[in-house]
């Protein structure tokens, strides 16, 4: 099973604002392991924030690990098929292998981010 996992990147690190970010860190994930790491670049024309989600389903993104997303861009991923975590902080390396070790459940998107992770 080959899944792709997107997170919003400054610095080695998830940027905070999903929209703003210098580029997406992509990872193919087969069967558990890291199989490729790739970087994508927002092209000069992208415009707005919203244009995002489409962007990285055409790029086969099937989930978004983000700090803080609006709920706009949250329901669009979803609209195209890609599950969103939030409240992702931290170096970019170390969030992806909490995804991959089920560390993340808790950051899931639900009830249109009404619902805000209490952090224990």
């Amino acid at each position: 099973m080959n899944t792709k996992v997107a997170i919003p990147t400054r610095n080695g690190k998830v940027y905070e604002q999903f929209g703003h970010c210098d580029y997406f860190t992509i990872y193919s994930i087969e069967w558990g392991k890291i199989m490729r790491e790739e970087y994508f670049r927002m092209p000069e024309n992208c415009g707005n924030s919203a244009n995002i989600p489409l962007l990285l389903a055409q790029k086969d993104v099937k989930i978004v690990l983000a700090g803080k997303i609006g709920i706009d861009e949250a329901e669009l991923l979803i609209f195209h098929g890609i599950k969103v975590f939030w409240n992702c902080i931290g170096n970019v390396k170390e969030i992806i292998n909490k995804y991959l070790n089920s560390e993340l459940s808790n950051h899931e998107w639900k009830d249109k981010g009404f619902c805000r992770i209490s952090e224990s």
